[in-house]
């Protein structure tokens, strides 16, 4: 296995195996250093290091935007019981009548 090769499976775990993320973003890295040849094997893997830094955090970030969202559905739905019982208080639920 090449450079580059270790390069891209050291990145795959990063960035999931989305293809949406994974196949132009992965590929356009490799490609632009895998025809460079004045790219050393340190820069690559430094630019390896931060490009995984960073969709670490994306991923921190998402992870806390869907924890904050499931925090307020839960709110809503839960004011919403409340609501709806203090409603049925009021005006009890009744069958239509039918017209049979």
């Amino acid at each position: 296995m090449g450079f580059w090769q270790r390069v891209q499976q050291l990145i795959i775990p990063c960035i999931g195996r989305s293809p949406q993320l994974q196949f132009p973003f992965l590929d356009s890295i490799v490609n632009f250093f895998g025809n460079s040849t004045a790219v050393s094997q340190t820069i690559a893997l430094e630019t390896a290091a931060v490009v995984q830094m960073t969709i670490d955090g994306v991923k921190r970030s998402a992870q806390q935007q869907v924890n904050r969202a499931l925090k307020d559905h839960t709110r809503y739905y839960n004011n919403y019981k409340i609501y709806l019982l203090i409603l049925m208080k009021k005006r009890p639920i009744q069958p239509n009548k039918s017209s049979s």
